[in-house]
């Protein structure tokens, strides 16, 4: 049986939520050295969920990283996103 799933599935946020902070833990160097998007999947209750990191903006004083968690439920993928800067002294913005 294939379960229809809402952007409110708490399942789905779960793996955005675990996923966006995984990616906010890495340091500016780390973030800076990425490819322009990685994306992979993710095994977790209710998935298998299509997980994609982008970086929006790579400059020398920060990075924009959009972190984005698709359940596939058909053709239409809508995903869940978050994005954060984090800057070359390490802070978050």
């Amino acid at each position: 049986m294939i379960r229809k799933r809402g952007r409110s599935d708490p399942d789905w946020r779960a793996v955005l939520d675990d996923e966006f902070a995984r990616w906010k833990a890495r340091s500016y160097a780390d973030l800076r050295a990425l490819p322009d998007v990685v994306a992979y999947e993710r095994e977790a209750p209710g998935g298998p969920y299509q997980v994609e990191v982008q970086l929006l903006e790579n400059r020398p004083d920060y990075v924009h990283v959009l972190v984005s968690v698709c359940a596939s439920h058909g053709l239409l993928c809508r995903p869940l996103s978050e994005s954060f800067v984090r800057y070359g002294d390490g802070r978050l913005g």
